[in-house]
């Protein structure tokens, strides 16, 4: 993942929302992220050479939980 900006955007487009509508450490499922919407940005996020954990996400899903996972990853 390249930027800051781009995870925040990337999950907008998905829950359908403007990104500063997400806060960093707001809970991504409470603003309607649904498992099968996690493994479709897992796919793409593998498709870019990232190896992502499904189990990791989950666990903690938000914006900076998540940027901190994939930068370990990348």
């Amino acid at each position: 993942m390249s930027g800051h900006e781009e995870l925040r955007d990337e999950v907008a487009g998905v829950l359908s929302l403007r990104p500063e509508e997400i806060e960093e450490h707001r809970n991504l499922a409470d603003l309607g992220m649904t498992s099968m919407e996690l493994m479709g940005l897992i796919n793409r996020w593998r498709k870019r050479g990232l190896h992502v954990s499904f189990d990791t996400l989950v666990e903690q899903p938000t914006l900076a939980a998540w940027r901190k996972h994939l930068e370990a990853v990348s």
